[in-house]
């Protein structure tokens, strides 16, 4: 704010004005300061939304010069269907090298005959380190436990919980406690009771046992373990903040050595088992969210013409292991009377995709697309149960 000001002062006789002197003009800097504080106040949110929006439009029109280039094989990249088997297959052959059966060798000769002496003096061994860790528990049991009674338990599979390992437990050394109208953590102790009543031994090999499943039951281990001449515990954990499933009790009751063993092997099994992202194994997309029993469960529920159009479209996308196109799985189910309209077919894949049975999916040329998010073999595994084969050849089909 510029301020301009004249000095005048009057005459003593007479009155009237005179211009005495003038001062040259000055810029008052506080006035300045005041009014650019409140301009730059007033004005933050314009400038950081004409920021924003700046920054929007440099993005955007970044995104468009490489949509080209970058839009398709991101897109791919994200639909890619991995195939598991041979990724297996490739990651087996490059663990399978010399380097990864001399650190084998290695550690057998100087630290597993150790870990056998640990276990015999009260100590339970938790392995973790950089890698997969299945080839040393593996080792460690054909090396040094050859002699004792072990068991060998993984726990990201999705079949293994604790209850059925105290069942094969109980099964295996001919206990015969049953587990009915007892709780986990009941049974558990019974178990280790009658091992120690028969004068019996039995070492645990598990895998993971910081898995998801198995986090809420680790009171059922301590119950287990409660006498460790009677039951004895190796496992792996890979997680790096997996200490934190036990608590201080539980720790002093299972009583760990910790171990570490860094083998910088690729965790496959791990990967497979897991939430991966990577190999769209995520909750999501992934294939292996169903077991038998959950699939028994879901095909009860059905009607016998969902029955008949689940059996359909699994003898339609595994030979071929592509997207099948809505209208001809409707071409299909309509030649086999299982459907009449396209709505009734509609309504049964939409319970079907609820389920995570199938993903529902848009094609390039705008067609519906559907593909099985259940693997093979359990689909196999479970027609099975019922008396239904997965493949016929063209003979019984036509019989």
């Amino acid at each position: 704010m510029v301020k301009r000001l004249a000095k005048s002062s009057t005459t003593q006789n007479g009155g009237s004005p005179k211009k005495i002197e003038k001062f040259e003009a000055f810029q008052d800097e506080t006035g300045d300061l005041a009014h650019s504080a409140l301009e730059s106040f007033f004005m933050q949110g314009k400038s950081a939304a004409e920021r924003m929006n700046t920054g929007r439009m440099r993005r955007r029109d970044e995104i468009d010069e490489n949509h080209d280039e970058s839009a398709a094989p991101a897109e791919k990249s994200i639909n890619l269907d991995c195939d598991l088997a041979k990724l297996r297959d490739f990651i087996q052959s490059k663990n399978e090298s010399l380097k990864s059966e001399r650190f084998l060798d290695d550690l057998d000769e100087k630290c597993m005959s150790k870990w056998t002496l640990y276990l015999a003096a009260g100590f339970n061994l938790l392995i973790h380190g950089i890698g997969s860790k299945r080839d040393v528990l593996t080792r460690f049991a054909n090396s040094e436990l050859s002699k004792f009674t072990w068991m060998r338990i993984d726990a990201t599979h999705e079949e293994s919980t604790p209850k059925i390992m105290l069942a094969e437990i109980n099964t295996n050394l001919k206990l015969g406690i049953t587990g009915k109208g007892l709780s986990t953590v009941d049974w558990a102790r019974q178990i280790s009771r009658q091992i120690s009543k028969s004068d019996q031994q039995l070492i645990l090999l598990i895998d993971n046992i910081e898995a998801a499943d198995w986090r809420n039951e680790q009171e059922a281990i301590c119950a287990l373990l409660h006498n460790p001449k009677s039951v004895k515990l190796c496992a792996t954990v890979d997680h790096v903040y997996s200490t934190f499933v036990w608590n201080s009790r539980q720790l002093s009751t299972l009583k760990f050595l910790h171990l570490t063993v860094n083998t910088f092997e690729m965790p496959l099994q791990e990967l497979i088992n897991g939430n991966s992202r990577i190999l769209g194994l995520d909750a999501k997309f992934k294939q292996s969210c169903h077991t038998v029993t959950s699939l028994d469960v879901f095909w009860k529920s059905l009607a016998a013409n969902s029955q008949k159009l689940f059996i359909l479209f699994f003898r339609t996308y595994y030979p071929a292991k592509k997207a099948v196109n809505f209208w001809d799985l409707f071409n299909s189910a309509r030649d086999d009377f299982i459907v009449s309209t396209d709505a009734a077919l509609r309504t049964q894949i939409v319970e079907f995709k609820d389920h995570r049975v199938i993903r529902w999916s848009r094609g390039d040329d705008g067609s519906d697309q559907l593909s099985a998010m259940v693997d093979q073999t359990l689909i196999t595994k479970f027609l099975e149960t019922k008396g239904i084969r997965l493949f016929v050849d063209e003979e019984e089909e036509n019989q």
